[in-house]
């Protein structure tokens, strides 16, 4: 048999998140390189929404299966979250939690119940696991050791396609994005709230584009949600899309910044695509963020475990305050030295972010493990 059919990029149909768009182009990359068939590969690298019943008969097949993993949930045991569990624990949970001695204990439990049994039943079965950032092993290593590395998600760098951008300043728009998610942990709500205040408050014209916004909130979300997001002259919003278009690319070159206000995120892949357009960042320095922006932009310190290892995750809203100020003399630098931080974008897509280099950094990691 020859070597470049040993390892094989598994894929499977259904996921329209950013992260899944990555790992789309990472198998085509991978599969096209070694020419490689599932029936004849010795590896097989698999993301972890993978179902658990392929992972099994991978292995029954005698094949070696490297899992990629990102986040673990670690929702406080809260009324939302209580409202998700079926009667019986329900009950117990509340019958319990009011303990002091118990409360960090349980709430491992609750969310190894909901829903971090699934994804360490495929730890378990697979050989070896690929963290997409070193937060992200973080918090698995709350839990287990297990044999991994670690390789950042990446993206298509477009400079080949971009226009060379005005550099902002304070006499003119300054023009923000974001991608749109739901999920209350990606701050879309805090990034309208933060272009609000300099419009407001600082005099500084400024608009954000919210790119994805398909009118869909969460259930916890501020009751203004939507109305701060829809009424707001300031906000320019593009629809939903699995794939960015022509539209939605054009708004990402006519930007100045994307904003990055996620909380706890491990690896959020659309910070990385909006960056491969040579956008400098300017947020929170939360989860994964400062390892995929590093010097390409200003992030205020974040602390996602002040309040403990659990906190407002699925179930409820965040409250945190926006770190206004510090966020304005930040923004204030990157406008002082753009062409200097667009160049770091640059920098950061040709050392690490690439999806070419990203694709041989998974080729040289699961080679390795033939032998």
């Amino acid at each position: 048999m020859d070597k470049g059919k040993k390892i094989y990029a598994y894929d499977i149909d259904g996921s329209k998140t950013s992260g899944a768009r990555f790992y789309r182009a990472l198998c085509h990359k991978i599969n096209s390189s070694c020419g490689s068939s599932l029936s004849c590969s010795k590896i097989v690298l698999v993301n972890v929404y993978c179902p658990i019943k392929t992972i099994i008969y991978f292995r029954l097949t005698g094949k070696k299966v490297i899992m990629r993993v990102d986040g673990l949930w670690n929702d406080r045991i809260s009324e939302n979250f209580l409202a998700q569990m079926n009667i019986f624990w329900r009950y117990f949970f509340v019958l319990l939690k009011n303990s002091k001695a118990l409360h960090t204990p349980l709430s491992h439990f609750a969310n190894f119940l909901y829903d971090n049994y699934k994804v360490f039943l495929k730890i378990f079965i697979s050989n070896r696991i690929i963290y997409q950032s070193n937060y992200s092993r973080q918090l698995y290593e709350t839990y287990l050791h297990k044999k991994n590395t670690v390789i950042l998600n990446a993206s298509t760098w477009e400079s080949s396609t971009t226009l060379k951008r005005n550099a902002p300043d304070f006499k003119n728009k300054i023009k923000f994005c974001v991608i749109y998610s739901s999920a209350p942990l990606k701050g879309i709500y805090e990034a309208v709230k933060f272009v609000d205040w300099l419009n407001n408050i600082k005099n500084t014209e400024a608009e954000l584009t919210v790119l994805g916004f398909d009118g869909k909130k969460h259930p916890s979300a501020p009751k203004d949600f939507l109305d701060l997001i829809q009424k707001k002259t300031f906000v320019n919003l593009l629809s939903h899309f699995e794939e960015l278009n022509q539209t939605h690319k054009k708004a990402l070159f006519n930007s100045h910044f994307y904003l990055s206000f996620t909380r706890a995120d491990n690896c959020p892949n659309a910070l990385i695509e909006s960056m491969a357009f040579g956008l400098p960042v300017i947020g929170l320095a939360s989860g994964g963020v400062s390892e995929i922006v590093g010097k390409a932009g200003f992030l205020v310190p974040f602390d996602d475990f002040s309040d403990g290892y659990f906190f407002a995750n699925r179930y409820e809203y965040p409250n945190f305050d926006i770190p206004y100020e510090a966020l304005f003399e930040g923004l204030k630098k990157l406008i002082d030295r753009y062409n200097y931080y667009c160049n770091e974008v640059e920098k950061r897509f040709q050392s690490e972010l690439n999806l070419n280099q990203a694709a041989s950094k998974y080729l040289s990691y699961l080679n390795s493990l033939e032998h």
